[in-house]
């Protein structure tokens, strides 16, 4: 919309209000290691807005994705290259990028390969440790987190079975949470538990409850 804006001043007045302090977003996350992808031009400037609108709302970090190309060196150069098209106005807006592990044997699911990449920028540039994805990959969390250290500026807090990416609270699948909160505890991590779980799932009548689960 023209006016997106003052939609984004109305949310920030709605936060402050409340007390909300708005410290993480979530960029738009599509294919742009894929040179003709669909409606790209429009992708690319809804995550230019989106980070525009981040630094409306104070929002301290920005997640994004990595490329999913197979190969780690083409998703190696595609993932630097978009990340310095993001800091272009990350930059000017005070948001940082966050980069989010992937799951499986993806480019950028292990703290080696986090590491090796926001260690050639400077501080604008963090990581995003997702506990799902991680359990999926079947790394060891605990050595993960201990490694990456300081680097971890955004965490996304969720559980899983193990065969499949499904959001759940902790607790509700096979996450090992006291290796996660031990390492976290010994990194000093300064953050806030940033739960990334789903309730669509569950009937309008249930869904305070579960939030109620997620705070205790």
């Amino acid at each position: 919309d023209a006016d997106w804006r003052s939609n984004i001043e109305s949310l920030k007045q709605m936060a402050d209000h409340r007390g909300i302090h708005l410290r993480y977003a979530h960029l738009p996350f599509y294919q742009f290691d894929v040179p003709d992808v669909e409606n790209g031009t429009f992708k690319r400037e809804m995550t230019i807005r989106a980070i525009e609108a981040s630094g409306m709302l104070g929002v301290e970090w920005a997640v994004a994705h990595p490329s999913k190309l197979e190969n780690w060196e083409d998703a190696d150069r595609e993932t630097r290259r978009y990340l310095e098209f993001l800091l272009e106005t990350a930059s000017k807006h005070n948001v940082g990028i966050a980069i989010e592990n992937m799951s499986r044997t993806t480019y950028c699911s292990t703290a080696e390969d986090l590491c090796k990449l926001v260690d050639d920028y400077g501080d604008g540039v963090g990581i995003c440790w997702d506990t799902g994805h991680a359990h999926l990959s079947q790394v060891d969390q605990r050595a993960s987190i201990e490694k990456m250290g300081n680097r971890i500026k955004v965490l996304h807090i969720h559980d899983n079975s193990g065969h499949g990416d499904e959001h759940r609270p902790p607790f509700m699948g096979k996450v090992d949470w006291t290796e996660v909160m031990t390492a976290l505890k010994k990194i000093q991590f300064a953050g806030d538990l940033n739960f990334e779980v789903t309730a669509s799932h569950l009937p309008e009548c249930l869904r305070l409850a579960h939030a109620q689960y997620i705070y205790e």
